[in-house]
C-alpha cells in the first residue's frame, strides 16, 4: 500500500535494504541496543513470529517512522500486536497517524479484529495519543530489576527446597525437548497471563524456548522431583542484561519455595556469566508474584500500559 500524509512522507513497505535505519530507531525505544548483525541475525533465525505487515514512513532524507503489526500468543489469534516508532524530530505532525491509518488498512485486510501494544505509563503523551486514537487500557505490567553487582541472599533461598526437590538445567535434567515445551506448555496455560486464550502452539513453544538466539539452553532451569518436572524457569539475554522471560510451578509444588529457588538460580546464573542486571516484569494484580520478586530484592523501575482496539 502507497499513501501519503499531509507533512509529504510516504508510507510503504519495508525491504531488507531499510535495516539499518530501522535498527537505529528501534534503537532509540529499546532498554538494550540492537546491533545491526543482531538483528539480521534474528530475522535469519527465528521462525516465529513473522511479521504481519511492516512499514515505513520515508522522506527525501531517508525513513522518519516505522511500524509493524506481529502475530502475539499474548492476544486473541485474530489481534496483532502493533508497534512503532517515529522519529523524534518528526513527532506531533501526524506522522504517527498517518501510519496508525496504514497499519489498521493492512489489518483489516487481513481480517484481523483488533490490535494490541504497549506504553510506558510515564509517557503520558503516547498514553494520550493511543486513547484519542480509540485504543483502551486492558491491564498494567510493573517491570523490575535487580542489580547484580550488589550483594543479595538468593544463593541462601536454595537450601529451603524440600529434599525431593533439586534444580538443574535442562541439559542436565535427562529431559527431552517435547517433555519440556509439553511441561513449559501447561504451565502457561496457569498463568494469569493467558487466562482465556487459547494453548500455545508446538511452533510457537519451540520459536520461544529452543530456538531463539537470546536464551541459552543452561538458561532453562528445572526443578525435578523423582525425574519429574514439577518447576521451570527461562531467562534470555538483553544486551548485559538477563531477563527473566517466564517461570511456572506445579500446583501441587507452590508452596514449597519451588518458584523462589528457581528464580534464585536464575539470578546466579546471570552473575556468574557477568551481566550487570536481572529483569523481570509481572502484571500488577499478581500480587504473589510480585511479593516473591522483592523478596529477592528486585525493585520496581516502570510501569507498563497494555492498550487494547477493536477494528
Amino acid at each position: 500500500m502507497q499513501s501519503k500524509n499531509p507533512e509529504g512522507v510516504t508510507v510503504g513497505a519495508y525491504t531488507p535494504v531499510d535495516a539499518p535505519e530501522w535498527v537505529s530507531l528501534i534503537n532509540t525505544i529499546r532498554t538494550n541496543p540492537m546491533s545491526l548483525e543482531q538483528f539480521t541475525e534474528r530475522e535469519a533465525l527465528v521462525e516465529w513470529p513473522k511479521p504481519l505487515a511492516r512499514l515505513v514512513c520515508r522522506t527525501g532524507g531517508g525513513i522518519v517512522a516505522i511500524g509493524q503489526l506481529n502475530s502475539s500468543p499474548y492476544v486473541p489469534d485474530c489481534f496483532a500486536r502493533l508497534d512503532m516508532v517515529v522519529s523524534e524530530k518528526w513527532r506531533c505532525r501526524g506522522i504517527g497517524s498517518g501510519l496508525l491509518d496504514a497499519l489498521e488498512h493492512e489489518a483489516r485486510r487481513q481480517e484481523l479484529s483488533g490490535l494490541y501494544c504497549e506504553g510506558a505509563e510515564h509517557h503520558r503523551e503516547t498514553v494520550l495519543w493511543l486513547l484519542r486514537r480509540g485504543f483502551e487500557i486492558f491491564r498494567r505490567r510493573r517491570e523490575s530489576r535487580l542489580l547484580l553487582d550488589k550483594d543479595n541472599s538468593s544463593a541462601q533461598i536454595l537450601h529451603r527446597l524440600p529434599a525431593t526437590v533439586v534444580t538443574v538445567s535442562f541439559p542436565d535434567s535427562q529431559l527431552g525437548s517435547e517433555q519440556l515445551l509439553q511441561f513449559i506448555g501447561a504451565r502457561l496455560q496457569e498463568t494469569p497471563d493467558l487466562e482465556g486464550l487459547p494453548a500455545w502452539s508446538s511452533e510457537q513453544l519451540h520459536a520461544i524456548f529452543l530456538e531463539n538466539p537470546a536464551a541459552p539452553k543452561d538458561w532453562i532451569v528445572l526443578a525435578m522431583a523423582a525425574d519429574q518436572p514439577v518447576g521451570v524457569g527461562v531467562m534470555q539475554e538483553q544486551g548485559n542484561e538477563a531477563y527473566i522471560y517466564f517461570v511456572g510451578v506445579d500446583s501441587h509444588f507452590r508452596a514449597s519455595s519451588v518458584g523462589t529457588a528457581i528464580l534464585s538460580e536464575l539470578v546466579n546464573r546471570a552473575k556468574r556469566r557477568g551481566f550487570k542486571a536481572v529483569n523481570i516484569d509481572n502484571m500488577e494484580s499478581n500480587i504473589a508474584a510480585l511479593r516473591l520478586t522483592e523478596k529477592l530484592g528486585f525493585m520496581p523501575i516502570r510501569k507498563r500500559i497494555e492498550f487494547r482496539k477493536s477494528l
